[in-house]
């Protein structure tokens, strides 16, 4: 057991990714709808990755912001906030024109049950919502601009503290600077663990929805 286990380490990440994936379309194939019982397998690593997907994000651009200097933050800001937009507009556009030209979900079957459009919310909104009143609220919500925002803050104030005058200000920012690494190695190692599962999770998420939907 413990060749095997070390043996499946040593194969590359993407080589155990496409034969789960293909794994799960054959076995889909074999059993169809029966296959549906390995979904809790698939829904497993979706949970996992959601369970550390924030941290990661949060504790990442915290110490990223934290390495800067107060000069070096307003010189590259606009340049973060240009690059954003301009990705996140070409993956509004590279989604667009992939639903128009291969029609996702055309011959699937769904459920009976009516469905409202959501509102467009206004530009003040979002810059609400990019500032939130509540930390924990944020991270429950999943809200990734908020939380963005949050590790920035925070991220300046270390900064700020690290290089203060006052000796003990300059020793809590250190301190906090060394916390926030260490929780970044914690949620890097879970990480590498979960990766570990990824192949099995994409087996049980490919076999349970091709045999469902065909």
């Amino acid at each position: 057991m413990k060749k095997i286990w070390s043996d499946y380490r040593k194969v590359p990440f993407i080589a155990k990714i496409s034969l789960g994936f293909v794994l799960g379309i054959i076995v889909s194939l074999i059993f169809r709808e029966q296959a549906a019982v390995l979904k809790p397998f698939g829904t497993l690593l979706i949970n996992l990755l959601t369970l550390v997907a924030i941290p990661v994000i949060f504790l990442t651009v915290v110490l990223a912001v934290n390495q800067m200097t107060t000069t070096q933050l307003g010189r590259i800001g606009w340049k973060l906030i240009l690059y954003y937009a301009m990705t996140t507009a070409a993956s509004v556009l590279i989604g667009l024109g992939l639903a128009v030209w291969l029609k996702p979900g055309k011959h699937l079957t769904l459920p009976d049950a009516s469905v409202e459009a959501a509102d467009a919310p206004n530009f003040s909104d979002i810059l609400l919502s990019i500032v939130p009143d509540n930390i924990v609220n944020a991270f429950s919500a999943g809200n990734v601009m908020g939380i963005m925002f949050i590790a920035i803050i925070i991220g300046s104030a270390i900064a700020v503290m690290k290089n203060a005058q006052d000796a003990k200000t300059n020793e809590y920012g250190h301190t906090l600077e060394n916390l926030f690494k260490a929780l970044s190695e914690l949620f890097y190692t879970l990480l590498r663990g979960i990766m570990l599962y990824m192949p099995i999770g994409i087996f049980a998420i490919s076999a349970s929805a091709f045999g469902v939907q065909g």
